[in-house]
């Protein structure tokens, strides 16, 4: 959106000056995103590269569930553990898309993963459970391409009646080539308000 005051143009969660052709701040992903390069766009290759909203696409559109069975936010106590992700509301039915362009593949019949492509030595890798999807082999997904729909929570959860729809996002960072996998905190690179104009209509 091109903002006639500043001359600036607001793209998600930078603001782009065509003037001298640069972002105005660094990546808020910092190096999570374009490696080294923290005023970097897709790897310099924006034809065949997009960055929606300048972090990662929120799966579902939705906020963090909190209902009477427990808090889905990253960390909240789960007896003598904690969560190891972040649950993000949809309606049942409605459409997930993956928050990063990657490889994405079957994991059990609720659950999927995406891993991106290395980038000066890091990969990330999501894992979405919680979902209905028909991928029975590995292929390639772009962000915000629709790869699942939201499951009955009442399907895996049968005790938990007001537990609200949701799908279940756990974050890694990969790096020295798949030896070392950190996990982290999905809210801080996803953003809660709806990444797409329109998260309805596509394939799964």
């Amino acid at each position: 959106m091109y903002d006639a005051d500043t001359k600036l143009i607001r793209f998600g969660a930078r603001d782009y000056d065509p003037v001298t052709g640069r972002w105005t701040v660094k990546d808020p992903i910092r190096f999570d995103g374009d490696g080294p390069n923290l005023y970097g766009y897709t790897q310099n290759d924006p034809v065949n590269f997009i960055d929606l909203n300048g972090l990662f696409t929120n799966p579902t559109g939705g906020g963090i569930r909190n209902d009477s069975a427990g808090k889905g936010t990253y960390g909240a106590s789960r007896g003598s553990k904690t969560h190891a992700g972040a649950d993000y509301e949809g309606p049942i039915g409605s459409n997930v898309v993956s928050p990063i362009s990657g490889t994405v593949e079957r994991v059990d019949d609720h659950t999927i993963r995406i891993t991106s492509t290395r980038k000066n030595g890091v990969q990330h890798s999501i894992r979405l459970k919680h979902v209905d999807h028909n991928i029975t082999k590995s292929r390639s997904a772009k962000e915000g391409e629709v790869i699942a729909t939201v499951m009955d929570p009442l399907i895996e959860y049968p005790n938990e009646p007001k537990m609200k729809p949701h799908v279940h996002l756990e974050l890694y960072k990969i790096t020295d080539k798949g030896k070392t996998t950190e996990r982290l905190n999905p809210e801080d690179l996803i953003p809660l308000s709806k990444p797409l104009a329109d998260m309805c209509g596509g394939k799964n």
